[in-house]
């Protein structure tokens, strides 16, 4: 008995979501390469708005002090 319910259900299911947008649906069928471009829109579109936030919000910018008698400040020669 609740196998035919299932069934019942998802022919239910079936019927609605072909009568919603028949059209629509037999478009993407015939042209599944649409789901890959949409895709790639999808990524690009959050590759920039994950660049746009990142440069928003960067760390701030702190310059290095080295001191003048540090031993880096110095070139280092070897004597052969």
């Amino acid at each position: 008995m609740p196998f035919e319910i299932t069934i019942k259900n998802k022919s239910m299911i079936k019927r609605e979501r072909e009568n919603l947008h028949p059209s629509m649906i037999k478009f993407l069928r015939d042209r599944p390469w649409l789901w890959i471009i949409l895709a790639f829109v999808v990524l690009i579109i959050a590759w920039t708005f994950l660049l746009k936030i990142a440069g928003e919000r960067q760390p701030a910018s702190v310059e290095l002090y080295q001191h003048p008698d540090s031993e880096s400040a110095t070139p280092v020669t070897r004597d052969p």
